[in-house]
């Protein structure tokens, strides 16, 4: 979670993790826009050792909530370590 967190505020320009974090959406901070939204693809792939196919993007883009997108990242990072 700490990793996920991270990587939302590095690409964001954030200095702290904003309040209702796990209920943010695409576009509820200005600085969460399409752009920054596959920038975060990217870190998370980097920081987390996963991949995204286009097609998991495609579904995640935009994400319900940020929980949503942390979920997906995990999940893929579990299935990775098995």
């Amino acid at each position: 979670m700490k990793d996920f967190e991270d990587a939302f505020c590095k690409v964001m320009k954030l200095d702290e993790v904003p309040e209702n974090f796990g209920e943010l959406e695409i576009g509820s901070i200005k600085e969460w826009d399409s752009l920054r939204h596959m920038n975060l693809f990217l870190e998370l792939e980097e920081r987390l050792e996963i991949r995204f196919s286009i097609e998991e993007m495609t579904e995640l883009s935009p994400p319900k909530t940020v929980k949503d997108l942390e979920t997906a990242a995990y999940n893929k990072l579990s299935k990775n370590s098995k």
